[in-house]
């Protein structure tokens, strides 16, 4: 089942490239053929999602963070359209805004809330699926981004404070994202941007050229969406159930989203996926979520995952991941 943007794959071409390798490195190492990767419709599974960023830490300078070079190759070769967008909104408002809207573009494995409080918004940034060690990559690119938008503004007057969950990397330097404080170990991976620095006004955007690449995100947001409409609605109402506690199953998700079972998994069938792996993907990474957030015993996160038997969850878990649960928990 294809799933994710191209776009990951091609800053690491780009990296590939600029340190002397050829494309058909990529071609293999991802499993995808020339003209797949030449059509700009085409998605990525989460295996060839992960096999981009291995190539990208296999090209990368070994003293600095992997996501720090990923958005300088992202920021110098092709920002894409969402990146033109942003870079040409009125405001650091209107750029986030167009951040959230269009996230599902250029977002893969992650999602962005906004909690609006007092004097600040808080962007949470969650994991939409694990791929594993290279969430910690993927999510600093997140953090990145706000650094570059900081940068735009030429506004030096307010840090932007971020936190990670993750521990501090032993090559991570002050200067990798400018205008951040990084607070490492943290709860939860998030931005918190004053409402003053979100009223700051883009140096040298042009409106013509942010209403032109609005109208190419809307497009490439219709197109994802028109792929796996039932796929990407399956996800979210099981995901909704797991979190609540209910119980998951087919007739449950057919009721939600307003069709019979049977007409469901005809078109799930359609869109090259089935209920049962989509519950199990789902299912999974509501545990691996678990396992790195919470200090909950297992047998109870196995419980929380739907598996009435601890050991029936083992085996899966490990068949997902190539890892028992304990071994994932541990990683660093």
């Amino acid at each position: 089942m294809r799933i994710y943007p191209i776009y990951p794959m091609a800053v690491a071409q780009r990296m590939i490239e600029a340190h002397g390798g050829t494309t058909e490195e990529l071609f293999k190492r991802c499993n995808i053929t020339p003209e797949e990767y030449s059509n700009p419709n085409t998605l990525l599974t989460a295996q060839q999602t992960n096999e981009s960023i291995n190539i990208c830490k296999d090209y990368s300078e070994k003293s600095r963070l992997i996501s720090v070079q990923f958005l300088k190759h992202m920021h110098f070769s092709d920002l894409g359209a969402l990146g033109m967008a942003m870079i040409n909104s009125e405001n650091m408002r209107q750029a986030f805004n167009t951040l959230l809207k269009f996230q599902a573009i250029y977002a893969p494995t992650f999602y962005i809330v906004e909690n609006k409080y007092k004097a600040a918004s808080t962007f949470v940034i969650q994991n939409e699926v694990s791929i594993g060690s290279n969430n910690h990559t993927v999510l600093e690119i997140v953090v990145g981004i706000f650094s570059l938008i900081h940068e735009l503004i030429q506004f030096n007057g307010q840090p932007i404070k971020a936190s990670l969950q993750h521990t501090k990397p032993t090559d991570f330097h002050e200067g990798d994202f400018a205008g951040l404080e990084i607070t490492w170990q943290a709860n939860n991976n998030q931005v918190t941007i004053s409402h003053e620095l979100m009223d700051k006004k883009m140096v040298g955007r042009n409106p013509a050229n942010y209403t032109l690449f609005e109208n190419i995100l809307t497009e490439q947001l219709k197109k994802i969406s028109d792929q796996t409409p039932y796929t990407r609605g399956v996800e979210s109402c099981i995901q909704g159930l797991i979190k609540a506690g209910s119980t998951v199953s087919l007739e449950e998700v057919s009721r939600s989203v307003n069709i019979s079972s049977r007409t469901l998994n005809r078109r799930l069938a359609h869109e090259q996926t089935t209920f049962q792996e989509l519950y199990t993907q789902r299912r999974l990474n509501h545990a691996a979520q678990l396992l790195k957030t919470t200090k909950m015993p297992i047998k109870q996160i196995s419980s929380a995952a739907g598996y009435s038997a601890q050991a029936s969850f083992y085996k899966a878990f490990k068949g997902f991941f190539k890892c028992s649960p304990d071994q994932y928990r541990n990683q660093p």
